[in-house]
């Protein structure tokens, strides 16, 4: 958040694509979403602890590998941002 500079987010394209592979598929198993709009950066740090401090972890689960284009780094890597 803090290498975000005075104005923000700059690439709103990014982040509507990226939000959206997000949004799009199921969490991955111990995969948490932490909300950040309309948050300080204290009241994030605050949240995250929270959640850290208070998860249950699953250890026993089957994991079965998802598709890459669920995923960010691929639509940045691969050029998928359209």
């Amino acid at each position: 958040m803090l290498s975000r500079g005075e104005n923000g987010l700059i690439d709103l394209e990014l982040l509507e694509v990226s939000t959206k592979k997000i949004m799009d598929r199921k969490l991955l198993p111990n995969e948490v979403i932490l909300d950040v709009a309309g948050k300080t950066k204290d009241e994030v740090l605050s949240n995250a602890i929270n959640i850290i401090d208070n998860y249950n972890s699953m250890l026993n689960y089957e994991y079965v590998m998802p598709d890459k284009n669920l995923f960010y780094s691929w639509v940045h890597s691969d050029g998928l941002r359209k």
